[in-house]
């Protein structure tokens, strides 16, 4: 599959009154005093933000490829090299796994819906345009669906519920369209060092400045 335009972020709607007293001065701190536009986008460090925006990208020119076996569905991501699993039949996580970005999710199906529940998400640095804490729980449903333009679609409506972050539960949504039919994924070859070297950088950097002030 691959992204269409019918994309709901929160990170992207959300405003003052849907964050955290907390959450917003991350947020407007990150805003003022970074180069959001430029050097300091995530983005550019190729940054895996994880849940919720693994299944809200807006990178329409990258291919998903969901397969489902008996026991899970597997969702590979070309766009900065993300996957993630989902374990049906209510599979309990491990005792030895350890929180991620994209967390744990075991899934149900509801009729002909499928219904998701993520936990054991890892919190995501303060510093950034996308805020999680580690007390943040993702559901989802996924349906299929009838659309003017891009014909049978795989919508996944998405509430985050995160009380760290958020003051209630926001909505995300996608809606994933045919890829064409020979479409393959590719490597994006990411690297998470690149962000956090850049980081430690600007903030010494920062510090300096403020030091000589």
């Amino acid at each position: 599959v691959a992204a269409t335009e019918l994309v709901i972020r929160p990170d992207v709607t959300a405003t003052e009154t849907d964050y955290t007293p907390q959450a917003w001065a991350n947020l407007q701190e990150y805003r003022t005093k970074w180069d959001v536009a430029e050097q300091d986008d995530p983005a550019r460090f190729c940054v895996r933000q994880g849940m919720p925006n693994t299944m809200t990208s807006r990178a329409r020119d990258y291919v998903v490829d969901i397969s489902q076996s008996a026991d899970r569905i597997v969702v590979l991501v070309e766009f900065m090299d993300n996957f993630r699993v989902i374990h049906l039949h209510g599979k309990p996580a491990p005792a030895t796994l350890n929180a991620s970005n994209n967390g744990y999710s075991t899934a149900r199906f509801d009729g002909n819906d499928l219904v998701v529940e993520t936990t054991m998400l890892k919190a995501r640095p303060t510093i950034g345009p996308v805020q999680r804490s580690d007390q943040a729980t993702i559901a989802e449903r996924w349906s299929l669906h009838d659309d003017p333009v891009h014909g049978k679609v795989l919508q996944v409506d998405l509430t985050i519920t995160d009380p760290l972050v958020f003051r209630q539960p926001m909505q995300g949504r996608q809606v994933w369209k045919r890829a064409p039919a020979d479409a393959a994924l590719n490597e994006y070859a990411c690297a998470d060092s690149l962000w956090d070297d850049h980081v430690a950088a600007r903030q010494a950097g920062m510090a300096a400045s403020g030091a000589r002030k």
